[in-house]
């Protein structure tokens, strides 16, 4: 016949064994000396064999007693593994992290930020997918969390639920290259005597690059951009000077800030989920301590 045997009589056994006094045994485990002796009693008489051979001193394990103890340790071993298991899993949790955004997030910002969601993570892997606006075409659920730039007024996507971080400083910036030909400009008046690379149609919703476009309107520009990142080898090349988001800017050796953009003409930088609850943990402990994005 099978007995479901009780864990605790176990680990009073295996306590008692261990320290050979039931009276060290109840002290480690709080507990009264006759409920170590009753309980150990109990599992005797379930088992059907003496585990304790008493003495006037104390007792002796019964060969029944020492078989029983090799597999008690065995048990709180594996016990002792699995609630650290636990612990490691529950505080740094395994799996895959997919990441959705914007192309020049992807390629300026995020590669930092999720370095140190990886320090504090190194179980997960991450998954970056980089679109034009850092959702579509993508299914809102396809991705755990997504990192975006919006233009003051813009909505965001309407089957998320996000959080905006801060803004983005932007700077109309040039290099040393282009500025030994042409004094730097002190002020948006000065602008218009300069080459200046401008955005596509692509580019034309952002309030940066509509401010330079108005504050320069007679001014043709030199090059035109389809995407941020044209237009930043644009102006690391030394063609002319461009607004671009200094946390591009300020990772290109040799590019100069010249002018930074006042706070309305600033792109908001937050992430959103496609549910709450599927957040990971940490995700936005470790964008929120961005350096670039100045809270709001």
């Amino acid at each position: 016949m099978q007995h479901m045997l009780d864990w605790d009589e176990l680990q009073i056994f295996h306590q008692s064994a261990q320290h050979g006094s039931l009276d060290r045994a109840a002290r480690v485990l709080d507990i009264h000396r006759s409920t170590v002796r009753r309980r150990i009693e109990h599992l005797e008489a379930e088992i059907d064999q003496k585990v304790l051979e008493r003495e006037s001193h104390g007792f002796l394990l019964t060969a029944a007693g020492e078989r029983l103890l090799e597999r008690t340790e065995r048990i709180a071993t594996a016990t002792d593994d699995l609630i650290k298991a636990t612990d490691r899993d529950s505080s740094h949790p395994a799996g895959a992290t997919r990441v959705g955004a914007t192309f020049n997030l992807a390629f300026g910002l995020l590669p930092d930020i999720l370095a140190g969601f990886r320090d504090h993570y190194p179980e997960r892997t991450i998954e970056l997918i980089a679109t034009a606006d850092g959702c579509s075409p993508l299914q809102p659920d396809e991705t755990d969390i997504s990192f975006r730039t919006l233009e003051p007024g813009t909505e965001a996507h309407n089957e998320m639920v996000g959080r905006r971080i801060g803004r983005l400083q932007v700077a109309v910036s040039g290099t040393q290259r282009y500025l030994k030909k042409t004094a730097p400009p002190r002020s948006a008046a000065d602008l218009a005597g300069h080459r200046l690379i401008l955005g596509g149609e692509n580019l034309s919703h952002i309030a940066s690059a509509k401010w330079l476009k108005k504050v320069c309107k007679s001014a043709e520009p030199v090059y035109r951009a389809i995407s941020m990142l044209t237009m930043l080898a644009a102006v690391r090349d030394g063609i002319g000077l461009a607004s671009v988001p200094c946390y591009m800017g300020d990772a290109e050796k040799g590019l100069i800030r010249l002018l930074d953009l006042i706070p309305c003409l600033l792109r908001n930088f937050g992430y959103s989920v496609t549910h709450v609850t599927r957040i990971r943990p940490g995700c936005g402990r470790s964008v929120n301590s961005c350096p670039t994005a100045s809270p709001t």
